[in-house]
């Protein structure tokens, strides 16, 4: 007779994605594998399949249309006699036909004119930017300069009263 313990073994186990923490058996989970990428396989071909379908479908459409415009221009002009007839009214109907416009273009339109606006005044105020940038470092340079000039010593360590005065007479001068 068997007991409880055997009878429990024999059994298929569970597979880990049911959510019961009863591990499976190597077998069933290759099964499982299998199925899925077969599954997998044949949902792929399905949809390439449909996809031809469609692509087939367009082309004898785009096919029938280009046949049709040709068949009413020859309707317009008859070349054999020379004489020229009335148009279809169906024919001119289907050259003056506009596209369908978008209903929101005003909305896009108006977008796209502050889109252009906020660009603009990024690209002005990342031009005033780089302006007073270029200022600071000239300013910079200059007073480094200014200081090197009024911080000389001689070889006594006294300093060139020289350049300090013409560095004073010269903000005189521009006063």
């Amino acid at each position: 007779m068997v007991g409880p313990s055997e009878a429990v073994s024999s059994r298929r186990r569970v597979p880990d994605a049911a959510g019961l923490d009863v591990p499976a058996s190597k077998e069933y989970r290759g099964k499982i594998i299998k199925k899925t990428i077969e599954r997998n396989r044949a949902s792929t071909i399905k949809r390439k399949y449909f996809k031809e379908l469609k692509k087939e479908a367009k082309k004898a459409q785009k096919q029938d249309t280009e046949h049709s415009d040709n068949h009413n221009a020859a309707e317009i002009g008859d070349h054999s006699s020379g004489a020229v007839r009335a148009p279809n009214d169906r024919a001119i109907s289907r050259r003056k036909h506009k596209p369908n416009s978008n209903p929101f273009q005003k909305v896009l339109r108006e977008r796209e004119q502050i889109k252009k606006q906020k660009e603009e005044e990024k690209r002005r105020r990342e031009q005033e930017i780089r302006q007073a940038e270029m200022q600071r470092i000239k300013y910079a340079h200059k007073r480094k300069a200014d200081h090197k000039r009024h911080s000389a010593r001689t070889s006594r360590g006294q300093p060139v009263l020289s350049s300090q005065i013409t560095g004073i007479l010269k903000k005189l001068q521009k006063k």
